[in-house]
């Protein structure tokens, strides 16, 4: 899956949470997704795909710039509240 293709995604349900969560929210599903889905621990046949999807999902919602560019994208403005709630 290229970086194209996870930018036409929904990555706020990627990773299970509300499109106006907190960075702490989203550093959290991430936690748990991953314990869920790493490979060394899941052997089910998607769970190598469904990880990598999760830890690109991360990647872009934990960094403000990215986060930021997504959500413009896609019509989303959180901006304010997500400032407030920053860890």
């Amino acid at each position: 899956m290229g970086s194209e293709d996870i930018l036409n995604k929904d990555l706020y349900k990627i990773l299970n949470i509300e499109k106006n969560a907190t960075s702490r929210e989203i550093k959290l599903a991430y936690r748990h997704l991953m314990r869920i889905y790493h490979p060394d621990v899941n052997e089910d046949a998607d769970s190598k795909k469904k990880f990598n999807e999760i830890r690109k999902a991360y990647d872009i919602l934990s960094d403000s710039k990215k986060k930021k560019l997504y959500d413009i994208k896609h019509g989303y403005n959180f901006e304010k509240s997500n400032e407030k709630n920053t860890t």
